[in-house]
C-alpha cells in the first residue's frame, strides 16, 4: 500500500513540476491520471478496511460492499443521472453512517 501511494505522489509531483504534461482542453487531466488515482483510492480503502476492521464494529465485508455500491452509483451517474443521483445520496449516507460506526469499536 505505501509503495502505491509512494508511486501517486510521485506522479503528482511530477505533474506538479510540469514533465508530465496536462492536455490542451481545459479540464483535461494529464495522461494516465485515472488509473493513477484510482489505484491510490484503491490503496487507501485497503488500508482503511484493514485498520477498522481490526476490532471495529463494522466488518471489513461491508465496507467493501459499500465501496462497491459507489462504484455502481458512479457509473449510474454517468449513464443515467436521475438514477445515479438517488444511488449517490444513498450510498453517502450509508457511508457517513458506516464511518462514524466505524470508530465505535476503538
Amino acid at each position: 500500500m505505501l509503495t502505491v501511494l509512494l508511486a501517486a505522489a510521485a506522479y503528482d509531483g511530477a505533474v506538479a513540476l510540469g514533465w508530465i504534461a496536462v492536455g490542451p482542453a481545459p479540464g483535461q487531466g494529464p495522461a494516465g491520471a485515472g488509473p493513477v488515482q484510482a489505484a491510490a483510492l484503491l490503496a487507501l480503502l485497503a488500508g482503511a478496511v484493514r485498520r477498522m476492521s481490526e476490532a471495529g464494529a463494522v466488518s471489513g465485508t461491508w465496507v467493501l460492499a459499500l465501496a462497491g455500491v459507489a462504484l455502481v452509483a458512479a457509473a449510474l451517474t454517468g449513464l443515467r443521472p436521475r438514477v445515479g443521483l438517488a444511488v449517490s445520496g444513498l450510498t453517502l449516507l450509508l457511508s457517513a453512517v458506516t464511518a462514524l460506526w466505524m470508530g465505535t469499536g476503538h
